[in-house]
């Protein structure tokens, strides 16, 4: 959901958000309640009822307001979509099919898009959906400031957004209503995937009634009630997919050091962010459900390409062969990653399922170092997030320093959050580790905001990485509408990079979700499917 160098989840392709973030227990206000409910000594928690028709989502992330525009976030994003719907919606399986919008169309040259609406789709305060409001809810959005997080910038593309957005237009002029039931969007310049973008939940559709503290849209769920622990919601029996099936939802915050002790006790149905240890041993547990979705999250060590010593692509090359990737793989993520073999992860088009990543080759390694001109006896500046604060074990920093070592380099370590987002810009590290959730489910995710020079510096592409080659595929990837065609554009780009290696390759990971079997209709990503489908077991799981 939003982020290229921080301590922790990393979303976005143009900002910088932090996520899943471990605080200390003074620093979490509300947490006190929590330990109550947790018990003194033993983390127990009291047992609901397990034959109520809710559903009890456990997050880590605690979320006090709920608005599209605060969607940035990645708990808010999470909450966002029981309430709020875009034009578009991405299915569980990574597909884009219809959401407020039934169907849509693009104009040969690809700068206009017309997006005919649902009949008869009304918000949870009876208000009709039309053309208009859709206009109403954006132009809204779009007065929130271009630097800010809140700023919804998958609407940017748009003609004139921008120039609304900074103060320098009255209108967004590439956005009008042909009918109720028609909008029209003309683009700055075409864009394939800008359907895609409109999945995304800060571009969902809010009534003129919404607020952060009363949020009111078209979703399967409204709004009833919430506080600093717990978010609650009823389901909206007239929702045009369907009424859910269950009464109601519960989003409980739950410290990560608690969840595993909130589920066991059947005081949540649903936990995510387990540690690695804890998902290997309940693997195999009957009692539960366990899925895991798509790899969308990219982690990579980026090489910092401002010091002249990594422009020979030896040396980069040098650096990912002295890497044993399948065995840090399982090391550090066991099931849960996929061993990286370019930019884009497996599950979207564009991949390269035959390629392989880099092997291990130490000889190779010291060779092509050695041929590169990287002077032996400089220090390797290595950065990596301190431990608890980052989605990596505590060993990743020194096993990482063990194999550059094995080639013959000097490795500094450095094991710290502060400072990390800001290390490459500074000249402080020559590699940091850092992980990267892309915003949409669309390749451009990793490509652009990670690898395009107009970036360089910022955004994903910490490294300041520039190719103008990779710029000119990247670019054409943007404007192509053939899907076959844009798919191997798409092809070529991510092998560009993977010969290019701007960084070191190490893995995608997928996302692991926990669930009670007193609920059935989980599906493969919970979260993508906004619990709908969920019912109440019968026999002993439900007991």
């Amino acid at each position: 959901m939003s982020t290229c160098v921080v301590p922790s989840r990393s979303c976005g392709s143009a900002r910088r958000r932090p996520a899943s973030v471990t605080v200390r227990p003074e620093h979490r206000p509300g947490l006190v309640l929590l330990l109550i409910l947790a018990g003194c000594g033993g983390g127990r928690f009291d047992t609901p009822p397990q034959n109520a028709s809710v559903v009890r989502v456990g997050s880590p992330g605690r979320v006090l307001r709920v608005a599209p525009e605060r969607t940035w976030s990645y708990y808010t994003a999470q909450v966002g979509q029981y309430v709020f719907e875009g034009l578009t919606h991405t299915e569980e399986d990574g597909r884009l099919v219809p959401g407020l919008a039934v169907s849509w169309t693009a104009s040969a040259d690809g700068r206009e898009y017309r997006f005919r609406l649902r009949a008869g789709v009304t918000f949870h305060d009876g208000t009709a959906l039309t053309a208009g409001e859709v206009i109403r809810a954006w132009t809204t959005l779009l007065q929130e400031p271009p630097d800010s997080l809140t700023h919804p910038w998958m609407l940017d593309p748009i003609e004139g957004a921008l120039a609304f957005s900074s103060g320098f237009a009255p209108v967004v002029t590439g956005l009008r209503a042909a009918d109720d039931s028609t909008v029209v969007i003309r683009l700055e310049e075409p864009l394939a995937f800008f359907p895609t973008l409109l999945s995304h939940p800060q571009a969902a559709i809010a009534a003129a009634a919404s607020s952060p503290q009363h949020p009111v849209g078209t979703g399967p769920w409204r709004w009833i009630a919430g506080d600093s622990t717990e978010l609650r919601f009823a389901r909206h029996d007239g929702y045009w997919g369907g009424a859910a099936g269950l009464d109601s939802l519960s989003y409980r915050y739950v410290p990560d050091s608690l969840m595993a002790a909130a589920f066991n006790a059947r005081w949540v149905d649903m936990a995510v962010e387990l540690p690695a240890a804890t998902l290997t041993e309940w693997s195999t547990r009957s009692d539960l459900g366990f899925v895991e979705s798509e790899a969308r999250t990219t982690v990579r060590l980026v090489i910092n390409m401002r010091d002249s010593v990594f422009q020979d692509i030896r040396v980069r090359r040098g650096l990912n062969l002295a890497v044993d990737i399948e065995r840090l793989t399982q090391a550090m993520a066991a099931g849960s990653a996929i061993p990286a073999a370019g930019a884009i992860p497996p599950s979207l088009p564009g991949a390269d399922p035959r390629r392989e990543p880099y092997g291990f080759d130490l000889a190779a390694a010291r060779r092509l170092l050695r041929e590169g001109g990287y002077p032996m006896a400089r220090p390797l500046r290595l950065w990596v997030p301190a431990p608890g604060l980052s989605d990596f074990p505590a060993d990743i920093g020194t096993l990482l320093r063990d194999y550059f070592e094995a080639v013959g380099l000097r490795v500094e370590l450095t094991v710290r959050s502060e400072g990390i987002e800001t290390a490459l810009a500074d000249g402080a590290a020559d590699l940091a580790l850092t992980v990267w959730v892309g915003d949409y489910p669309d390749a451009d995710a990793f490509l652009y905001p990670l690898y395009h020079s107009s970036v360089a510096g910022a955004a994903g592409n910490d490294g300041a990485y520039r190719n103008p080659a990779v710029d000119r595929l990247i670019n054409a990837t943007r404007r192509e509408l053939d899907p076959t065609r844009r798919a191997e554009l798409l092809r070529a780009a991510d092998q560009g990079l993977f010969d290019d290696v701007p960084v070191v390759f190490l893995w995608f990971t997928r996302s692991a979700t926990v669930y009670s079997l007193r609920l059935t209709g989980w599906g493969a990503d919970p979260q993508m499917s906004m619990l709908r489908a969920l019912r109440l077991a019968t026999g002993p799981s439900t007991q």
